[in-house]
């Protein structure tokens, strides 16, 4: 995926080949400054997009095949939603190592400011509120059946790095950090 953005001007989105030119294949309408997040497999992406209607603006995040071709809508966000932008490296939306999951931290742009975890079951084309307000990235284990993430930013110094366990739907703390969850080690 191909982005090009200058201040104030619109965000430019497209798919393109590396090797054969700088000519995007494929144009795509996403949401200015969206996340886009590639299956592991890279047959599919998640990216958020945004529609004007009757005055309000609709962002989604849908899921894309490979060519740029839009599948269809995983999620409304409502309420002013939209995927949380990390003021670092992390990334706030993720898939799980065989593709089966799809986590995604939203926020609403208007004080007070509401996070939410949510994950899709790609399969079950299922979306669960976790009710977990996490802080910035997110990182599964490389078996799929965990994730972990950093608790809410507040006045806190060492803040709880927490982690998800998808088989049982709970959640524990495992230490206490200063930073964002990067990635797990396979042992």
């Amino acid at each position: 995926v191909w982005y090009d953005f200058a201040p104030d001007v619109k965000d430019d989105w497209g798919l393109f080949d590396p090797i054969n030119g700088t000519q995007p294949m494929q144009r795509l309408t996403l949401a200015d400054r969206s996340q886009v997040s590639w299956s592991p497999d890279s047959l599919q992406f998640v990216a958020e997009t945004q529609t004007d209607s009757e005055g309000e603006l609709l962002n989604r995040l849908e899921l894309f095949n490979r060519d740029g071709v839009n599948l269809g809508s995983i999620f409304l966000e409502t309420n002013g939603q939209r995927i949380r932008s990390a003021f670092d490296e992390s990334m706030n939306i993720r898939w799980s190592p065989d593709g089966r999951y799809l986590a995604f931290i939203t926020t609403t742009l208007s004080y007070p400011t509401i996070i939410s975890l949510f994950i899709a079951d790609m399969q079950e084309k299922h979306v669960y509120n976790t009710c977990i307000e996490p802080g910035d990235g997110l990182a599964w284990s490389p078996d799929g059946t965990k994730l972990a993430m950093m608790d809410f930013y507040d006045s806190k110094r060492h803040r709880p790095v927490m982690v998800l366990d998808l088989e049982t739907w709970s959640l524990y703390t495992v230490a206490y950090h200063d930073g964002s969850v990067i990635g797990w080690r396979e042992n």
